[in-house]
Parts: C-alpha cells; structure tokens; sequence
C-alpha cells in the first residue's frame, strides 16, 4: 500500500501547498507508486492487481492518478472516490451561488484559501490571491494556507468566525456575479483542475453522501453522469465505468467511513474473477 504527501504535505515539506493543483499531485502520486514497483522489483516481487482510492480532495485526486495511469498504459484493477469534488470548479460554484441553510459546513472557505494561494504559487499568477479575496479577509485566509495561525486553538477561533460569514463574503465584490466568477483566472484555473472528463478504461464507484456538508450530491453523481453520456447510456447507467453510489443520509466523513469497507469488498471481488480456481473449485485470490 503506498499513501503518497502531496507537495507541501509533511512534516519536511518546504515547498507551498499544493491544493487542487492537478498536475502536481498527479506527479506526486504517479512518483510514489513507480517508487513502490521498483522496490517490489528489488525484493524478487511484481504487483498484480492495482488500486486507487481517495477521499474528498483525495478522491479527486484518485482519478487524477488514474488519469494518469491510463495515460501511462499502467493496468488498473478498480477506483473508488468518496465524497470527491470532481469538478472543483462546479463544486465551489454551486457552494458560492446556491448555498444550502444549515447544511454547507462553516469551513468551507478553507477551500479557497488553500486553493487561490496554491495556484498563486504553483501556476505563477502574481497576486492572484488578492485579486479574488475580499481585502478584509485576505490575511486570515492567507494564514491558513501558510500555517501561521499559531496553533490548533487559534485556527478553530478563526474558524469560528468563518461560520458567521457567507461563503461569497470571502470574494471581492465583482464575484458577485457568476459570469466574472467563470471568466475568471481563478475559475479557469479551478475547472483545470477536473478529473473526471475522460472516458476510463477500469472500473469506478463514485461514493457520494446525501447529507454531505462539502460535496452537494450532484457534484457526487458528476463523474458517473458524465460517462454515461459519453457512451450514450444515460438510461442505464449501470452499464458505464463510472458507477455513482449513494450512502444515505451521510455527511463528508461518514460518506468515507462507509465506502472505504464496502469499495474493499468490491475490490475482492474483482480480484477473484481474475483469479484461478482452487482444487475444490472456489475462486483463489490473487495477492
């Protein structure tokens, strides 16, 4: 099992951030799994069956790794995604323009604080921060990404304020108007940012709670809708790829909590399809 830090995740990090920035966590993620197979290869073994999971920004950056991977001619056995803003764009969109009372978590201007300044750093887009944070709340967001809130308790204290504040409230009055927001370089560089417009070879399940606070349920079905049209199943969808499961009355966390054991149900049994039968005929697992 390999579980790669994105760029400026770790204790040792000293690069910035890198949140939503696709082609960075893909190449993280795609270094990490190469390492792994040349150590395998060191210790006299191959891997058989790949795959990819992730939750939320993982999940979106599950099938950025698959879309990588596929890309490479690298088989890949299954994915699944819980809870994954899919198009990051239309996912902070609908949260900007259409909240939904009492349900939207009060953090989630987090987003864009890790988001803006990652793509700040990482796209080179001088002052694009500034560009699109409302002057009043530049500087909190700005600590928030760079970790210099001064600990646990004073990140909740800011947090705490966040809740009293619309979403929209973090962005400069111009974003008033979704138009600006899509012409926009930041809504640009969000909806680069997707991993789901590709037809995937393997298999998908797409986990997506009904009572998500981050991730609305049609940000949850995307990725599935939109292989459906492509190969013209809309009416059975079930024939697609991307196969979309809805987890009942499941908030951000608990919508992973249930997929992760039941996605590893799923991957048994795909591994046991492919696998030879015992002396006694039963399906043998292939490690």
């Amino acid at each position: 099992m390999i579980a790669p830090d994105y760029f400026g995740m770790g204790d040792a990090a000293t690069e910035p951030e890198a949140y939503f920035v696709k082609a960075s966590t893909q190449q993280a993620s795609y270094d990490c799994y190469r390492d792994a197979v040349e150590f395998m290869k060191s210790k006299g073994m191959a891997p058989a069956h790949l795959f990819v999971g992730g939750w939320s920004q993982g999940g979106l950056n599950a099938t950025g790794l698959l879309e990588k991977l596929e890309q490479e001619k690298v088989a890949v056995a299954g994915t699944f995604t819980a809870s994954s803003p899919s198009d990051p764009f239309a996912a902070l969109n609908g949260l900007m323009y259409h909240p939904r009372q009492g349900l939207d978590a009060g953090w989630l201007n987090t987003i864009v604080a890790l988001s803006v300044f990652a793509f700040e750093n990482y796209h080179a887009e001088k002052d694009l921060a500034k560009s699109v944070i409302a002057p009043d709340a530049y500087d909190a967001l700005r600590s928030i990404y760079d970790r210099s809130y001064g600990g646990p308790e004073a990140l909740m204290a800011l947090l705490g304020t966040f809740g009293e504040r619309p979403l929209l409230g973090y962005f400069r009055d111009e974003y008033r108007d979704p138009a600006y927001f899509a012409a926009s370089r930041y809504g640009q560089l969000l909806a680069e940012a997707e991993t789901y417009r590709q037809l995937f070879k393997s298999p998908v399940r797409a986990y997506y709670g009904t009572q998500d606070e981050v991730v609305k349920e049609a940000i949850g079905q995307l990725s599935a809708t939109y292989q459906a049209i492509m190969i013209g199943s809309e009416a059975d969808p079930s024939q697609s790829n991307v196969v979309a499961e809805p987890v009942p009355g499941a908030d951000h966390r608990r919508t992973f909590i249930t997929a992760a054991p039941t996605a590893k149900a799923w991957m048994d049994t795909l591994r046991a399809r492919e696998a030879g039968p015992t002396d006694d005929g039963r399906a043998m697992p292939t490690p």
